[in-house]
């Protein structure tokens, strides 16, 4: 049983509920994750994190950590709105399947036959296939948009990329792209014959009281909004935003605050918005053309964690908001908010800053997150070749299947080799490869990280014996090629 106890301060506010041991034990859990925001701050380089944990009906942490402007030195706050970035997408899911709920939408049917004047090359494309990133059709955005403005409208967006060739071929893979959301925003105001903006407001913002949600430029002043930064081996510069037009509203330029995030996830898994069969139905993931299950249900990223099903978004590589429920028991579940406005590294780690903090806050039911946790603990640490026993876990854990024990292991290397330093991804991917002597690919990788700090020698050795276990092994020719090039130089 949960009892509430009293609001404790730490530093910034929390709101916490008693796990059924001692509130001793739930001190512990609190300096435990104090820590942990403090480690992420050094190992990530994270300037604010603001995050609520919820399980079931009750708030278990809350905190604001860090600072919401470094120029001004100003702390994070509980009521800072930030970027949402990708998270926008999650609106627009929700307002799709309700057009699909109210029988004025059908996942199954062309895209032309919503849109004739889109390509006709794209008529086998489903709106159900944009929803799940399984098109295959042109991405429309660049980077170059940013410098040189984006095209006028819409239609001018499908006429750019009109005769550009497919990226893969319908249904054969995920691949994550914002033009799925053009098209489906595109057709959200064809069957309602409003503005994008104002479907969304009456579908999701004004039913759920989304009060401090919204859509924006980034060149309009808002209130309590955050400093977003860019980060480059440690250093911040300052993020300035990307104005995009509001035909990209589907996938960008939405605002919002912890608060209204939780009510938007709450409210949806309530059945506020879409009914239980509807909800059901978007949060089943899509079958590729091979029968293997996709990585999204409905344009929510989605996962097995154990015996709970994990959906929600990333945004920007910041921001992250996740729902974990159990099939079998849909009353035990978590909701989790994780916003950040930038990281001292190119590449945002948000899925593993939650991971980190779920596996304090709820130890029993994500052993799987633990593990990810001492995987990361150890090679910061520089103590996985002491781990012996870590690697057995993971080969006998019940909750990662045989064909994923090398990838659970792979994936916490590129959490460091990407957005952290890179001398410390060394001692994880050699712990990879030696676990897996046998994959080319863990040689690959612990070659890429010894470069990284310009060991060349060691490069090109694991480099070669990655070759001689497949010869073609990722780019490892042509850079094994060029190492040995400047070598004889």
């Amino acid at each position: 049983m949960f009892k509430i106890l009293p609001t404790i301060v730490l530093l910034t506010t929390y709101f916490v509920s008693a796990y059924t041991t001692a509130e001793q034990t739930t001190s512990k859990i609190l300096i435990a994750l104090d820590k942990q925001l403090i480690e992420h701050e050094h190992r990530y380089g994270n300037v604010s994190q603001s995050i609520l944990v919820k399980k079931q009906n009750r708030i278990i942490f809350r905190k604001a950590h860090g600072k919401s402007s470094l120029e001004l030195s100003t702390p994070a706050h509980e009521n800072n709105l930030y970027p949402m970035y990708s998270i926008a997408k999650l609106f627009a899911s929700v307002t799709l399947m309700k057009l699909v709920e109210q029988g004025k939408a059908d996942l199954d049917k062309s895209i032309t036959f919503y849109l004739p004047k889109l390509p006709k090359s794209w008529a086998d494309v489903s709106l159900r296939h944009c929803l799940n990133h399984t098109s295959g059709i042109p991405e429309y955005f660049t980077m170059e948009y940013t410098q040189t403005g984006f095209p006028n409208t819409l239609n001018d967006v499908f006429l750019k990329i009109a005769d550009n060739p497919f990226q893969f071929k319908t249904g054969d893979r995920n691949q994550y792209n914002n033009t799925n959301f053009l098209v489906i925003g595109a057709i959200i105001e064809k069957i309602t014959k409003r503005t994008y903006l104002e479907a969304v407001h009456e579908t999701v913002i004004t039913p759920l009281s989304l009060s401090k949600t919204l859509y924006s430029q980034s060149k309009e002043v808002l209130s309590n909004l955050v400093s977003s930064y860019w980060g480059k081996k440690g250093k911040m510069t300052v993020d300035k935003g990307v104005d995009w037009p509001s035909y990209s509203f589907t996938h960008s330029g939405l605002y919002s605050t912890k608060a209204d995030l939780l009510r938007f996830i709450e409210g949806v898994a309530a059945g506020n918005i879409l009914s239980e069969k509807t909800l059901y139905n978007m949060w089943q993931p899509m079958k590729l053309n091979n029968g293997s299950t996709g990585q999204y249900a409905s344009g929510w990223e989605y996962a097995q964690e154990g015996e709970f099903v994990r959906v929600g978004h990333e945004g920007g590589n910041r921001v992250r908001l996740e729902y974990f429920f159990k099939p079998s028991n849909k009353k035990e579940n978590y909701t989790s908010i994780y916003l950040t406005n930038g990281h001292g590294y190119q590449n945002g780690i948000t899925t593993h800053l939650v991971d980190a903090m779920m596996s304090i806050l709820a130890p029993d039911d994500f052993s799987t997150l633990i593990l990810k946790e001492k995987l990361l603990d150890g090679a910061f640490n520089q103590t996985l070749d002491k781990s012996d026993n870590l690697f057995n876990e993971i080969m006998n854990n019940q909750f990662i299947s045989a064909d994923d024990k090398e990838k659970f292991i792979r994936e916490r290397g590129y959490t460091i080799f990407y957005s952290s330093k890179t001398k410390y991804a060394i001692d994880l991917f050699e712990f990879y490869a030696t676990n897996f002597p046998k994959s080319a690919l863990g040689w690959d990788h612990l070659a890429e990280a010894w470069l990284s700090v310009d060991n060349k020698q060691k490069a090109i050795k694991y480099f070669k014996k990655a070759l001689t276990i497949d010869e073609n092994v990722s780019n490892t020719k042509e850079k094994l090629t060029e190492l040995l090039k400047q070598q004889e130089k």
